[in-house]
């Protein structure tokens, strides 16, 4: 047996840990990277790391690090927060129906709520006549 075998079956193997780390990272959306201390030039750019930040791995020339994208769970952990503004919302305008608010009142709450959900946003509340006209009924913002 050439000595030129143990040779390439370590390359072998090296390759196929190397592809399956690749492929480990684009699953989980992590990357890998190295950056020149002396100079802060990154070194190395992992297929997955290039792709999350856009970064071209053809320019560059040690700190070895790794970044995990967490766009996904960061949505996850506000939705409960929205929602329950939401909700809130929606109790505050019940509320004033309940309470037999006047329409005027009850229509720019829902405005002034919706603005809120909406982000700070202006809001406008119309009324369709049946004729092909429509009246506003209330407004909110700018």
């Amino acid at each position: 047996m050439s000595s030129k075998a143990p040779e390439n079956l370590q390359s072998a193997a090296l390759r196929r840990s190397e592809a399956y780390l690749a492929e480990t990272q684009r699953l989980t959306g992590t990357g890998s990277f190295a950056i020149a201390v002396e100079s802060r030039a990154v070194t190395y750019s992992s297929a997955e790391h290039s792709r999350l930040y856009g970064f071209d791995p053809g320019g560059s020339v040690e700190i070895v690090g790794t970044i995990v994208d967490v766009t996904e769970r960061r949505a996850a952990e506000a939705q409960p927060v929205r929602v329950a503004g939401e909700q809130a919302a929606l109790r505050r305008v019940a509320t004033l129906v309940a309470a037999g608010a006047p329409q005027a009142d009850v229509f720019g709450r829902v405005v002034e709520e919706a603005a809120r959900v909406l982000g700070d946003v202006d809001v406008s509340l119309w009324r369709e006549e049946g004729d092909g006209t429509a009246t506003a009924v209330a407004a909110f913002g700018g």
